[in-house]
């Protein structure tokens, strides 16, 4: 989403800690508390999360699933701080299970993230779903960001209603059956997600480090 000029990985020690303005809502002040600071890509994932819960009629929480799938070359901050908001406004965490992040090159084939949010019944199964991709508002936004304004760009993009920020959709079947992640595990498949994982937890990640039950298995 958008071609923004941003912090290589590690690179956020320039960033103040986050301090609530008194005009921030809520919501994004939870989100600017959980990452520590107030960048565009933290508040982009709290804007889908919070959306996305709203339109699937859920709580969240342990009742929704959520993939970002990004392109290999974004793996890293500040896109990678859409997951940040994406758990602080939907409750779907990484200690629960219900959030990855995934390369899916057929699916971000703009080269730009695309996330999936998939409301699960007390069975287990999935019945809907929302697509949210990057719309020229936001990619125009995003374009205007440098270190020195991250904090208006972010709170610029917060002014913003979702439907204007992003093309968002509902989901398909097949989309449904891809989203649906596996909650027990499997080693093949955490060792096809390695490349990505080690992307999110640092250069120390090894799947078997980890254990075989990874919770982006």
């Amino acid at each position: 989403m958008g071609g923004q000029t941003g912090s290589p990985a590690g690179g956020h020690s320039h960033l103040r800690h986050y301090q609530a303005a008194d005009t921030d809502a809520p919501w994004l002040a939870k989100a600017g508390d959980l990452h520590g600071h107030l960048g565009p890509w933290v508040v982009v994932g709290a804007m889908i999360g919070r959306d996305a819960i709203e339109r699937l009629n859920t709580d969240g929480q342990w009742e929704i699933e959520v993939i970002c799938w990004m392109p290999q070359a974004k793996q890293r901050p500040p896109f990678t701080c859409i997951l940040d908001g994406l758990q602080a406004s939907s409750g779907a965490t990484m200690g629960k299970r219900n959030i990855r992040m995934d390369d899916g090159p057929a699916i971000t084939e703009t080269g730009e993230p695309v996330v999936h949010v998939v409301h699960k019944r007390a069975d287990g199964t999935v019945d809907a779903g929302v697509v949210y991709e990057m719309a020229p508002v936001l990619a125009d936004i995003l374009a205007r960001s440098s270190p020195d304004r991250i904090e208006a760009i972010a709170r610029e993009i917060a002014g913003h209603p979702p439907d204007e920020l992003f093309v968002i959709r509902s989901m398909t079947a097949e989309e449904l059956t891809r989203t649906r992640l596996d909650p027990t595990g499997s080693t093949g498949r955490a060792r096809t997600h390695s490349r990505s994982l080690w992307s999110v937890f640092g250069p120390g990640f090894s799947v078997e480090r980890f254990g075989r039950h990874l919770p982006f298995s």
